[in-house]
C-alpha cells in the first residue's frame, strides 16, 4: 500500500519530467533550426543531446518499479530499497541532471555574444539566472533526499535494523 503509493508518486513525477523534456527538445530543435550562427546552433544541439541523456538517466536511475510478486521480497523491504534508490538518484542529481545542460548554456551565450557583443549584460544576467535555477533545483533535490533518508531511518527503526 505505502510502496504502491510511493511508486505512483514517482511515476507521476517522471511523467512530468518527460513532458518537460519533450517541450525542451521541441524548443531547442526549433531554436537550432532557426539559429543565426553555427555556434548558437551547436549550443542548442548540445542542449538536445543533454536532454536526451538526462531523460535516459532519469529512466535508469529513478523510474518507478513494480512491487515484486509475493514472496520474492517483502513489501517493506521493497519499499525501503526503492526509497534508497530514489534518495541516491536525488543525491547525485548534480552529475546526471544538472551539469549536462551547462555546456549548452555556455555555448549559446558565447555564440550570442559573438554575434552582438553589446548584449553582454543581458547574456551574463541570463547565465546568472540559469545558475540560480540550477542551484535551486539542486537544493530541492537534496532536501528531497534528506526526507527519503528520514523515511528509511523510520523503516529501519521499525524493523530493528537501525
Amino acid at each position: 500500500m505505502l510502496a504502491r503509493s510511493f511508486q505512483s508518486t514517482v511515476s507521476l513525477r517522471n511523467f512530468f519530467e518527460y513532458v518537460a523534456a519533450a517541450a525542451i527538445l521541441i524548443a531547442f530543435g526549433y531554436s537550432a533550426a532557426t539559429a543565426s550562427s553555427w555556434i548558437v546552433q551547436a549550443g542548442y544541439v548540445l542542449g538536445i543531446t543533454a536532454t536526451a541523456f538526462i531523460s535516459w538517466q532519469l529512466h535508469a536511475r529513478a523510474s518507478a518499479r513494480s512491487l515484486p510478486p509475493n514472496g520474492a521480497l517483502s513489501a517493506l523491504a521493497f519499499h525501503r530499497a526503492e526509497l534508497a534508490r530514489q534518495r541516491d538518484a536525488l543525491r547525485s542529481v548534480w552529475g546526471w541532471y544538472l551539469a549536462p545542460m551547462i555546456p549548452s548554456f555556455v555555448v549559446v551565450t558565447l555564440g550570442r555574444l559573438l554575434e552582438k557583443p553589446s548584449d553582454w549584460p543581458f547574456e551574463i544576467a541570463s547565465l546568472a539566472v540559469a545558475g540560480l535555477i540550477l542551484a535551486g533545483v539542486l537544493h530541492l533535490n537534496l532536501r528531497g533526499a534528506e526526507a527519503l533518508q528520514r523515511d528509511i531511518e523510520e523503516i529501519d527503526a521499525l524493523s530493528g535494523d537501525g
